[in-house]
């Protein structure tokens, strides 16, 4: 806000966005720094809603795969040097399956809603805090988004890996688009779509860099995860911003 530390001009309101072909320059390196600057500026909320969100979902996956693999039936095959164990789903297993899958999508809408609130209030230039990435925005469109990329990309992936990987990167600026205009899910499918459509370029090595920084985190005895998804939602949310003409708060010194 105006006044405070760092006297950033305040950001437009939600949606008011010059549309295509008003973005600034862009440079996937400038995104780079921009994003470890504010993830420095805001290491303890960044690492704490990370880490809590990632158990919520792990632990959430996990009780409902240990019901599912209970209610199935378990066969136990032995040769006399070595025991196997092999599992069949029976109706009841399905059923707590599909049931797991549904809460964990609505848990996961909850999540990414909740996240991207936070990461688009930094680069607001907002002053943030815990409870700020708890704060679910659009909840109900961000869901119906994950599910039609789901199947968008499914289907791509089914027909071949190249078109499930093409999907997946005209779609990676779906929930953020959903999120931050508060948009319906097939005008946030449609906004990330007509971003990589005319910036494909910038786009396609924002998707990569992202894709490494995670990969490296997850390398790091998966540690490194609660670093590495923070730097990386931010450079997505500085990527879309700056490609769509919105607002940026500069870095902090």
């Amino acid at each position: 806000p105006p006044g405070a530390p760092g006297s950033y001009p305040p950001p437009p309101p939600p949606g008011a966005y010059p549309g295509p072909g008003a973005a600034g320059p862009f440079s996937v390196g400038d995104g780079f720094s921009w994003a470890f600057n504010k993830f420095g500026k805001n290491v303890a909320p960044l690492i704490v809603a990370t880490l809590v969100f990632g158990l919520i979902l792990g632990v959430i996956s996990a009780i409902f795969n240990f019901i599912a693999g209970a209610l199935g039936d378990t066969t136990t095959i032995s040769d006399g040097n070595s025991i196997a164990f092999t599992s069949n789903y029976t109706a009841g297993s399905i059923i707590v399956s599909i049931i797991g899958s549904i809460v964990t999508l609505v848990v996961a809408g909850y999540v990414a809603s909740s996240y991207w609130n936070g990461i688009l209030q930094i680069a607001d230039g907002q002053q943030v805090s815990i409870g700020s990435f708890f704060q679910p925005r659009n909840v109900g469109n961000v869901i119906i988004a994950s599910v039609l990329v789901g199947i968008i990309v499914g289907i791509g992936s089914a027909l071949c890996v190249l078109p499930g990987l093409i999907a997946a990167l005209f779609l990676y600026f779906t929930t953020v688009a959903v999120v931050d205009r508060n948009s319906s899910a097939t005008e946030g499918l449609s906004a990330s779509f007509n971003l990589v459509k005319e910036n494909f370029g910038s786009a396609i090595l924002v998707w990569l860099l992202a894709v490494i920084v995670v990969a490296v985190g997850a390398i790091l005895c998966g540690v490194g995860l609660l670093v590495a998804v923070p730097v990386a939602a931010l450079l997505v949310a500085y990527a879309w911003r700056k490609l769509t003409g919105g607002y940026v708060a500069p870095a902090t010194p």
